[in-house]
């Protein structure tokens, strides 16, 4: 299965602007206040530049981490990374828009005394929605990756089948027998129907039995019918 971030990170900047554009129209009723307040300032605008590129990370390291554990079964290693993911990009954020922005403009995103604990609490809970886009992204692709799987493993499966009925019955045997059979049936010979019985018999072992443990009396009847045939086609012992 091959990796697809692009088409992830487009759906992710769509719920960004279902989220945090239209969301606030459709609260506000008004495009115009929506937009102002959007691009009021240079500080406003790193702040969602910056939350942006968070869930975008969110979203793109979810799926990376489903990726490379979900097809290997390593559960336990998924859980483990997830939660370091979290607090991964808690950090970030923190380092982003509580040093980085406060350094530039004098203030970051969250005002007043917080704690670390209510800081990694509430940009995990805002950061899920974006690591779920990831995990259903994955899963969505997951699941038809192991369909286009398993339709090509019946089709080597069919292909497998139909060479190995192929392999069982001579083509130059099976067409000299069928001429032979057209001619004795156009002649109204009386062993035409003798002909055609063990012909079939042969056919049906050779399709059916012989890839199974038979005994030897079958064995036997099957060479015995080929002999007969060949003597009814080559008219001599």
């Amino acid at each position: 299965m091959k990796i697809k971030i692009p088409q992830l990170l487009g759906w992710v900047f769509l719920y960004f602007i279902y989220r945090d554009i239209l969301g606030p129209i459709n609260q506000t009723r008004s495009i115009s206040k929506v937009f102002h307040s959007l691009v009021e300032s240079n500080h406003g605008i790193c702040l969602e530049l910056s939350s942006l590129g968070i869930e975008m990370l969110a979203a793109v390291i979810s799926y990376l981490i489903l990726y490379f554990t979900i097809p290997s079964k390593k559960y336990l290693l998924s859980i483990v990374l997830f939660s370091a993911m979290f607090i991964g990009l808690s950090l970030l954020r923190y380092g982003l828009e509580e040093i980085l922005i406060f350094h530039v403009f004098g203030k970051g995103n969250y005002w007043g005394d917080f704690s670390s604990l209510f800081y990694l609490i509430d940009n995990s809970f805002f950061t899920s929605a974006y690591a779920m886009i990831g995990c259903i992204y994955f899963f969505f692709n997951y699941a038809l990756y192991n369909e286009r799987k398993n339709q090509n493993l019946i089709i080597e499966n069919k292909k497998s089948e139909l060479s190995f009925l192929k392999s069982q019955i001579n083509p130059h045997f099976l067409f000299n027998s069928l001429n032979n059979l057209y001619s004795l049936i156009y002649h109204k010979s009386e062993i035409a129907l003798a002909y055609t019985s063990k012909l079939s018999n042969l056919i049906r072992y050779s399709l059916y039995e012989s890839n199974e443990k038979i005994i030897l009396d079958k064995e036997l009847d099957y060479i015995n019918d080929f002999i007969d045939l060949e003597k009814m086609r080559l008219d001599y012992k």
